[in-house]
Protein backbone atom coordinates (compact mmCIF):
# COMPACT_ATOMS: atom_id res chain seq x y z
CA UNK A 1 0.00 0.00 0.00
CA UNK A 2 2.58 2.37 1.03
CA UNK A 3 4.07 1.36 -2.75
CA UNK A 4 1.42 2.68 -4.31
CA UNK A 5 1.29 5.98 -2.57
CA UNK A 6 5.29 6.45 -3.65
CA UNK A 7 3.80 6.04 -7.00
CA UNK A 8 0.79 8.21 -6.87
CA UNK A 9 2.68 10.59 -4.18
CA UNK A 10 0.18 13.43 -2.10
CA UNK A 11 -3.54 13.90 -3.17
CA UNK A 12 -4.30 15.35 -6.45
CA UNK A 13 -6.99 15.95 -9.76
CA UNK A 14 -9.56 13.63 -9.65
CA UNK A 15 -8.22 11.16 -12.55
CA UNK A 16 -5.16 10.70 -10.54
CA UNK A 17 -7.26 9.84 -7.22
CA UNK A 18 -9.37 7.74 -9.45
CA UNK A 19 -6.44 5.71 -10.58
CA UNK A 20 -4.76 5.59 -6.99
CA UNK A 21 -8.15 4.10 -5.31
CA UNK A 22 -8.27 1.69 -8.61
CA UNK A 23 -4.14 0.77 -7.68
CA UNK A 24 -5.16 0.46 -3.73
CA UNK A 25 -8.44 -2.11 -4.65
CA UNK A 26 -5.69 -4.59 -7.35
CA UNK A 27 -3.23 -4.58 -4.24
CA UNK A 28 -5.27 -5.27 -1.62
CA UNK A 29 -7.31 -8.11 -4.23
CA UNK A 30 -4.18 -10.08 -4.22
CA UNK A 31 -3.26 -9.38 -0.58
CA UNK A 32 -6.55 -10.68 0.40
CA UNK A 33 -5.89 -13.67 -1.98
CA UNK A 34 -2.73 -14.28 -0.58
CA UNK A 35 -3.68 -14.56 3.12
CA UNK A 36 -6.44 -17.20 1.88
CA UNK A 37 -8.94 -14.49 1.40
CA UNK A 38 -11.73 -12.87 -0.91
CA UNK A 39 -10.04 -10.72 -3.78
CA UNK A 40 -13.35 -8.76 -3.82
CA UNK A 41 -13.60 -8.27 -0.02
CA UNK A 42 -9.88 -7.12 -0.19
CA UNK A 43 -10.63 -5.11 -3.49
CA UNK A 44 -13.58 -2.97 -2.26
CA UNK A 45 -11.64 -2.25 1.28
CA UNK A 46 -8.64 -0.71 -0.63
CA UNK A 47 -10.70 0.67 -2.99
CA UNK A 48 -13.25 2.19 -1.00
CA UNK A 49 -10.85 3.43 2.06
CA UNK A 50 -8.27 5.30 -0.59
CA UNK A 51 -11.50 7.07 -2.58
CA UNK A 52 -12.49 7.92 1.17
CA UNK A 53 -9.20 9.22 1.94
CA UNK A 54 -8.56 10.94 -1.22
CA UNK A 55 -12.33 12.96 -0.90
CA UNK A 56 -11.19 14.03 2.91
CA UNK A 57 -7.37 15.36 2.03
CA UNK A 58 -9.46 17.22 -1.07
CA UNK A 59 -11.54 18.73 1.66
CA UNK A 60 -8.43 20.25 3.51
CA UNK A 61 -8.68 17.27 6.56
CA UNK A 62 -5.71 16.20 8.56
CA UNK A 63 -3.74 13.28 8.48
CA UNK A 64 -5.90 11.89 11.60
CA UNK A 65 -8.95 12.37 9.47
CA UNK A 66 -7.50 10.80 6.03
CA UNK A 67 -6.45 7.71 8.21
CA UNK A 68 -9.71 7.72 10.10
CA UNK A 69 -12.06 8.22 7.03
CA UNK A 70 -10.02 5.14 4.98
CA UNK A 71 -10.39 2.96 8.07
CA UNK A 72 -14.21 3.46 7.80
CA UNK A 73 -13.93 3.08 4.21
CA UNK A 74 -12.66 -0.27 4.29
CA UNK A 75 -14.50 -1.88 7.04
CA UNK A 76 -17.42 -0.57 4.63
CA UNK A 77 -16.35 -2.26 2.07
CA UNK A 78 -15.32 -5.45 2.82
CA UNK A 79 -18.97 -5.26 5.11
CA UNK A 80 -20.31 -5.02 1.73
CA UNK A 81 -19.00 -7.61 0.06
CA UNK A 82 -20.00 -10.31 3.25
CA UNK A 83 -16.93 -9.45 4.79
CA UNK A 84 -15.48 -8.75 8.31
CA UNK A 85 -15.75 -4.84 9.11
CA UNK A 86 -13.03 -5.07 11.53
CA UNK A 87 -11.01 -6.64 9.00
CA UNK A 88 -11.75 -4.26 6.49
CA UNK A 89 -11.23 -1.25 8.76
CA UNK A 90 -7.35 -2.49 9.49
CA UNK A 91 -6.92 -2.76 5.98
CA UNK A 92 -8.28 0.94 5.22
CA UNK A 93 -6.54 2.25 7.93
CA UNK A 94 -3.13 0.62 6.70
CA UNK A 95 -4.06 2.83 3.21
CA UNK A 96 -4.70 5.88 5.08
CA UNK A 97 -1.78 5.91 7.31
CA UNK A 98 0.70 4.36 5.45
CA UNK A 99 -0.18 5.94 1.93
CA UNK A 100 -2.49 9.20 1.86
CA UNK A 101 -1.41 11.02 4.78
CA UNK A 102 2.33 9.66 5.07
CA UNK A 103 2.80 10.74 1.28
CA UNK A 104 1.21 14.24 2.00
CA UNK A 105 3.44 14.90 5.19
CA UNK A 106 6.30 13.63 3.08
CA UNK A 107 5.29 15.91 0.08
CA UNK A 108 4.55 19.02 2.51
CA UNK A 109 0.87 20.41 2.86
CA UNK A 110 -0.56 19.64 0.24
CA UNK A 111 -2.36 23.34 -0.47
CA UNK A 112 -0.32 26.72 0.81
CA UNK A 113 -0.33 30.59 0.28
CA UNK A 114 2.82 32.53 0.27
CA UNK A 115 1.85 36.40 0.74
CA UNK A 116 5.53 38.59 0.32
CA UNK A 117 4.17 41.87 0.13
CA UNK A 118 4.49 41.79 -3.68
CA UNK A 119 2.72 38.60 -5.00
CA UNK A 120 0.25 35.37 -3.63
CA UNK A 121 1.71 32.41 -4.55
CA UNK A 122 -0.58 29.73 -4.78
CA UNK A 123 1.51 26.14 -3.88
CA UNK A 124 -0.09 22.79 -4.46
CA UNK A 125 2.25 19.75 -3.75
CA UNK A 126 5.54 21.81 -2.82
CA UNK A 127 5.13 23.59 -6.04
CA UNK A 128 4.70 27.25 -7.20
CA UNK A 129 1.58 26.71 -9.55
CA UNK A 130 1.11 30.24 -10.42
CA UNK A 131 1.00 33.68 -8.42
CA UNK A 132 -0.79 37.05 -8.36
CA UNK A 133 -0.12 40.37 -7.63
CA UNK A 134 -1.52 41.88 -4.33
CA UNK A 135 -0.61 44.06 -1.55
CA UNK A 136 -1.73 44.94 2.25
CA UNK A 137 -2.30 47.79 4.20
CA UNK A 138 -2.63 51.53 2.92
CA UNK A 139 0.24 53.07 0.06
CA UNK A 140 2.32 55.58 1.13
CA UNK A 141 1.92 59.10 -0.57
CA UNK A 142 4.18 57.76 -3.33
CA UNK A 143 2.03 54.70 -3.77
CA UNK A 144 4.63 52.57 -2.81
CA UNK A 145 3.77 50.02 0.67
CA UNK A 146 5.97 49.83 3.47
CA UNK A 147 5.66 46.20 5.16
CA UNK A 148 8.32 46.99 7.54
CA UNK A 149 7.93 45.56 11.76
CA UNK A 150 6.86 48.70 12.30
CA UNK A 151 4.22 49.54 9.66
CA UNK A 152 2.98 45.93 11.03
CA UNK A 153 1.64 47.37 13.98
CA UNK A 154 -0.61 50.31 13.12
CA UNK A 155 -3.84 49.31 13.22
CA UNK A 156 -6.11 49.47 9.89
CA UNK A 157 -3.01 51.41 7.84
CA UNK A 158 -0.60 48.62 8.36
CA UNK A 159 -0.14 45.51 6.13
CA UNK A 160 -1.01 42.38 7.84
CA UNK A 161 1.77 40.84 10.43
CA UNK A 162 3.95 38.20 9.40
CA UNK A 163 2.90 34.88 10.79
CA UNK A 164 1.27 31.93 9.99
CA UNK A 165 -2.49 32.04 8.83
CA UNK A 166 -5.26 29.89 7.97
CA UNK A 167 -8.04 30.43 5.02
CA UNK A 168 -11.14 27.99 4.95
CA UNK A 169 -11.77 28.26 0.95
CA UNK A 170 -14.99 26.78 1.21
CA UNK A 171 -16.32 29.76 2.75
CA UNK A 172 -15.81 32.39 0.64
CA UNK A 173 -18.14 35.74 0.54
CA UNK A 174 -19.56 36.91 -2.60
CA UNK A 175 -20.56 39.77 -3.59
CA UNK A 176 -23.32 37.91 -6.32
CA UNK A 177 -25.01 36.30 -3.26
CA UNK A 178 -25.88 39.57 -1.30
CA UNK A 179 -29.45 40.48 -1.54
CA UNK A 180 -31.05 43.62 -2.86
CA UNK A 181 -30.83 45.20 0.75
CA UNK A 182 -27.18 44.73 1.37
CA UNK A 183 -26.06 45.74 -2.06
CA UNK A 184 -28.14 48.95 -1.58
CA UNK A 185 -26.31 49.74 1.99
CA UNK A 186 -22.77 48.93 0.27
CA UNK A 187 -23.36 51.86 -1.87
CA UNK A 188 -23.67 54.70 1.41
CA UNK A 189 -20.85 52.16 2.58
CA UNK A 190 -22.82 49.95 5.23
CA UNK A 191 -23.66 46.24 5.33
CA UNK A 192 -21.91 43.27 4.47
CA UNK A 193 -19.68 44.59 1.64
CA UNK A 194 -19.26 48.39 2.60
CA UNK A 195 -17.90 50.18 -0.37
CA UNK A 196 -19.44 47.89 -2.20
CA UNK A 197 -16.79 45.94 -5.47
CA UNK A 198 -15.04 49.17 -5.69
CA UNK A 199 -13.31 48.24 -2.01
CA UNK A 200 -13.76 44.36 -1.86
CA UNK A 201 -14.12 42.91 -5.57
CA UNK A 202 -16.30 40.14 -6.42
CA UNK A 203 -15.00 38.03 -3.54
CA UNK A 204 -13.31 37.31 -0.13
CA UNK A 205 -12.36 34.60 2.45
CA UNK A 206 -11.24 35.24 6.33
CA UNK A 207 -7.91 35.10 7.50
CA UNK A 208 -7.17 33.10 10.88
CA UNK A 209 -4.13 33.26 12.52
CA UNK A 210 -2.56 29.95 13.66
CA UNK A 211 -0.57 30.09 16.80
CA UNK A 212 -0.07 33.31 17.59
CA UNK A 213 1.21 34.62 20.81
CA UNK A 214 -1.32 36.44 22.83
CA UNK A 215 1.71 38.88 23.12
CA UNK A 216 2.54 39.92 20.38
CA UNK A 217 2.39 43.91 19.98
CA UNK A 218 1.34 43.12 16.28
CA UNK A 219 -1.75 41.24 17.79
CA UNK A 220 -4.69 42.26 14.70
CA UNK A 221 -7.38 40.59 13.46
CA UNK A 222 -9.99 40.90 10.88
CA UNK A 223 -8.32 40.10 7.87
CA UNK A 224 -9.45 39.07 4.97
CA UNK A 225 -8.39 38.27 1.05
CA UNK A 226 -10.73 40.20 -1.05
CA UNK A 227 -10.14 42.12 -4.58
CA UNK A 228 -10.99 45.90 -5.57
CA UNK A 229 -10.29 48.65 -7.98
CA UNK A 230 -7.52 50.74 -6.08
CA UNK A 231 -4.57 48.74 -4.65
CA UNK A 232 -4.67 49.13 -0.63
CA UNK A 233 -6.20 47.87 2.28
CA UNK A 234 -6.46 48.33 6.24
CA UNK A 235 -4.76 45.27 6.53
CA UNK A 236 -6.24 42.62 4.22
CA UNK A 237 -4.34 41.23 1.10
CA UNK A 238 -5.60 43.04 -1.48
CA UNK A 239 -5.62 41.19 -5.19
CA UNK A 240 -7.49 44.22 -7.00
CA UNK A 241 -8.55 42.98 -10.19
CA UNK A 242 -6.77 39.57 -9.57
CA UNK A 243 -9.54 38.45 -7.35
CA UNK A 244 -11.99 36.76 -9.73
CA UNK A 245 -8.41 34.76 -10.80
CA UNK A 246 -8.07 33.61 -7.39
CA UNK A 247 -10.89 32.60 -5.95
CA UNK A 248 -11.63 30.78 -9.02
CA UNK A 249 -8.84 28.56 -9.13
CA UNK A 250 -9.03 27.90 -4.72
CA UNK A 251 -12.74 28.72 -4.28
CA UNK A 252 -14.35 25.57 -2.60
CA UNK A 253 -10.76 23.43 -2.60
CA UNK A 254 -11.01 23.23 1.52
CA UNK A 255 -8.78 24.88 3.94
CA UNK A 256 -5.30 26.55 3.01
CA UNK A 257 -2.42 27.53 5.50
CA UNK A 258 -1.23 31.09 4.37
CA UNK A 259 1.94 32.12 5.47
CA UNK A 260 3.18 35.91 5.02
CA UNK A 261 6.78 36.42 4.76
CA UNK A 262 8.12 39.73 3.85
Amino acid sequence: SAGVGAVFGASGAFGHEFLRAGAHAVTQGGIAVAQGGSFWQGAASGGIGSGISSGIAALGGTAGHQIVGGGLGGGIGSSMNGGNFWQGFGQGIAVGAFNHALHSGLNGPPRQLLFDGKYLYVIENGKVVTKYLAVSGNPLANGSFDYSAERQKISSIGPIPEGEYSVNMNSTQRWSDLGFIQQTAAIFDKGRFPGGTIAWGSERVDIVPVGRNPFDVRLRSGFTIHGGSIPGSAGCIDLTTFDRAFFARTRNTGTWSLKVKY
